[in-house]
């Protein structure tokens, strides 16, 4: 009834823009944002020097994009978002919903490019790098992402995410270190060597991972070397030097 009421109200006089903001607020109780967002814009027209109309126009526009988020039409709830982050960019809220809308719709990479905007503005928060570092990783990115973990930390040193992520890094590393293990023991040392780059990446605390790096490479060199000079079978030097990553793992086990 209250619309009917200011719908007749308006139509007797079309130029008082109270009348528009007492219709929105009249919709908004049934939740028809979008005939709500009509009279907000009407009166915001009328008057755009008060800020108070642009307010109350993105929160609609946010209660609207939730509303769509909830009932899963992502696509649509980015579309609203992006309308209040336009009204209010220096609201870092409607950025935080385009951020849940991308990563929804599996769009890592421009989910990306907006985090980083958020970082360079100085906007960043733990949750925001932990958020940087979840893509990071999913890019397979551990360098960047174990960066951005470290700066999380310093924002919070007992952030629960920020140390569950970095569990899953060392996890990662130890996977890659049994990766390079086999292919060492294979022969394979170019790719094992780059298995054992990887496992640095994301745990870069260990220090073993860099013995076993190091004696990769020693290992490397020294079997080009014995085959340019001597032209016999690598199987003894091979054999060799993975007798010395054995002694390595079994270090860096106990």
């Amino acid at each position: 009834m209250a619309v009917l009421y200011f719908s007749r109200a308006l139509h007797l006089n079309p130029d008082q823009v109270e009348f528009y903001i007492f219709r929105a607020e009249a919709f908004i109780q049934l939740c028809d944002f979008s005939s709500a967002l009509q009279n907000l814009r009407r009166a915001y027209s009328y008057e755009p020097e008060n800020s108070k109309y642009l307010e109350r126009l993105a929160f609609v526009l946010y209660l609207q994009g939730q509303c769509l988020y909830e009932l899963c039409d992502f696509q649509e709830a980015l579309y609203v978002f992006l309308q209040a982050s336009d009204l209010q960019p220096q609201n870092p809220s409607f950025s935080y919903r385009c951020m849940a809308c991308l990563l929804a719709l599996n769009r890592h990479q421009d989910c990306l490019s907006l985090v980083t905007r958020e970082v360079k503005q100085g906007r960043a928060t733990a949750d925001v790098y932990i958020l940087r570092a979840r893509i990071y990783n999913f890019f397979q990115k551990p360098k960047l992402c174990y960066q951005d973990l470290r700066s999380a930390l310093l924002f919070n040193p007992k952030h629960p995410q920020a140390k569950g992520l970095l569990q899953v890094m060392v996890d990662q590393a130890k996977k890659s270190l049994q990766d390079a293990s086999i292919l060492a023991v294979q022969g394979k040392l170019h790719r094992a060597l780059k298995r054992i780059s990887c496992a640095i990446e994301n745990n870069p605390l260990d220090p073993n991972l860099f013995l076993f790096r190091y004696q990769g490479g020693k290992g490397l060199v020294f079997l080009k070397i014995y085959c340019k000079v001597s032209g016999e079978s690598l199987i003894l030097p091979r054999l060799i030097w993975c007798h010395s990553i054995s002694l390595i793992l079994g270090f860096s086990s106990k």
